[in-house]
């Protein structure tokens, strides 16, 4: 569920503005409000950070580290007035950037390029073109597997989903990892998007929205879950693709079950625009 917050400006690019001035502006009175709200994300913490990745940029910090600090001394020091009465916290402004270290160890370790374009206007044609989820899985016997989807918005990586767990079969991670992806589409108001497997039996079934006859009994009640997901969103489209184009999925994937790694987060602040308010993930 995204946060509707009223219509301010957003800054695309960020005015050099003084830090005494930051707090003056319309776009910090949005980032005031939408402070006062919760996200639901298993890794980032109870708190607006979409915006809080804008005021990193308007700061002109070079990491997410430094801006916390930042972000901290500023709200202890002179700009608590702005502040009072939210559920903003040191606790969770370090949580904030721990996250952001968590993720940048994981794509460091399995050499995914950090996306490289801003993506403050991704959300004026992303109702309109649709999204792009990477789904994987990885299977070890006995009864093992990690699964993992990857959220794409053109060539931008938005979001990341990882899980380790009971698997019978790689089929059955791949599933799951198509489960967790569908999960996450709903969650944030998606209608319209393409699923990427390189498992053609999953493809055809989603596609075909068909009830299979001759899974694994596990595979078949987890298929269940997902073909009634397809069904009630006719927009919602699975498509095959070759091993070799699914890579950063399948790593990880196989990230997840080696380690033992669970979370959901977001890489970059996420904006879509719907009607007349601005949507926050």
């Amino acid at each position: 569920m995204g946060l509707q917050v009223p219509q301010f400006p957003i800054c695309d690019d960020g005015p050099d503005l003084p830090v005494h001035a930051l707090f003056h502006c319309p776009f910090a009175k949005s980032f005031w409000f939408a402070s006062r709200f919760s996200l639901r994300t298993q890794l980032l913490p109870a708190e607006p950070v979409a915006l809080l990745f804008s005021l990193c940029r308007i700061l002109q910090c070079s990491d997410f580290t430094s801006f916390a600090n930042h972000l901290w001394a500023l709200w202890k020091c002179r700009c608590s007035h702005v502040f009072e009465g939210t559920q903003l916290s040191h606790r969770a402004v370090s949580g904030m950037a721990e996250s952001y270290n968590r993720w940048s160890r994981i794509t460091s370790s399995l050499m995914i390029p950090r996306p490289l374009k801003h993506i403050w206007q991704v959300g004026r044609d992303m109702a309109q073109n649709g999204v792009s989820y990477f789904v994987d899985g990885s299977f070890s016997s006995p009864n093992f597997g990690g699964w993992a989807f990857l959220f794409y918005h053109r060539d931008t990586m938005l979001k990341y989903g990882l899980q380790y767990g009971s698997s019978v079969s790689a089929m059955c991670s791949e599933i799951s990892g198509m489960l967790m992806a569908a999960r996450a589409a709903i969650e944030m108001g998606i209608t319209r998007c393409s699923f990427f497997t390189d498992c053609l039996t999953l493809q055809q079934i989603l596609d075909q929205r068909i009830t299979p006859d001759s899974l694994h009994w596990q595979d078949f009640h987890a298929v269940l879950d997902l073909l009634n997901i397809f069904r009630s969103q006719p927009e919602f489209y699975c498509t095959f693709i070759p091993r070799d184009q699914n890579t950063v999925s399948h790593r990880l994937a196989n990230y997840a079950r080696i380690n033992k790694v669970a979370c959901i987060g977001f890489t970059f602040p996420l904006f879509y625009f719907n009607s007349e308010h601005v949507t926050v993930m």
